[in-house]
């Protein structure tokens, strides 16, 4: 049984492989005062700094998704974090990061945390939209980021490339196609485990859409 929970800055230590101490996603979204090539427990305490200021003032935030564990410890099976557009620098909720672990993908989890994102850029009284960096796989070489979501994925939740690129196209999803995701995010959480569990039978991957065309949920 998993459940979801507002990110706060104790989860970041918590945060599967190199997250922890990744703070690629931190610096493109503001790079001042962040080090250049820190050690990793200056990079831990880095993003830690960073988070608290972001969260303390609202323009930042994330959404944490566990399981529990045979021993009762409550993994982090998968998490999304988000940046709130600045005074005049745009009108669009940036996802910073989305991921899910090996085991617990397949399920709609990864769904369920875009939604999550939507349902907060909902809130936002300034926020039209979600964006995110996208990745493409196939035409990835070396030195590209590699923990970008794939472009199938977020163009199969709705939304469409808006930026073009060969390896890191933009994607955002706008204000009037986010009404269908005012749903409960725990209800998708949980369907996402009874699917793990396989008490319900997982849907069909969905098939790729292209670019600007409407997906159907």
């Amino acid at each position: 049984m998993g459940r979801s929970t507002a990110l706060t800055p104790d989860d970041l230590a918590q945060l599967p492989g190199a997250c922890a101490g990744c703070l690629r996603w931190e610096r493109f979204c503001d790079g001042s005062g962040l080090p250049g090539r820190p050690g990793l427990d200056d990079a831990v305490a880095a993003k830690r700094g960073w988070w608290v200021q972001r969260l303390s003032a609202g323009t930042g935030g994330g959404v944490v998704v566990r399981s529990a564990g045979h021993n009762g410890d409550r993994a982090v099976a998968g998490y999304a974090t988000y940046a709130v557009p600045d005074r005049g620098g745009g009108d669009a909720l940036t996802v910073l990061g989305l991921h899910v672990d090996a085991g617990c993908r397949g399920v709609g989890l990864g769904r369920a945390l875009a939604q999550a994102v939507a349902r907060e850029a909902l809130r936002r009284p300034r926020v039209r939209a979600v964006e995110a960096l996208a990745g493409l796989p196939a035409l990835r070489v070396p030195g590209s980021p590699g923990c970008l979501v794939p472009v199938d994925f977020w163009l199969a939740c709705g939304f469409t490339v808006v930026r073009p690129h060969p390896l890191t196209p933009t994607v955002r999803l706008d204000a009037r196609m986010l009404a269908p995701w005012r749903t409960g995010v725990e209800d998708a959480v949980e369907q996402a485990w009874e699917r793990l569990r396989g008490a319900v039978r997982p849907d069909p991957p969905p098939r790729p859409a292209l670019s600007g065309q409407r997906v159907r949920r």
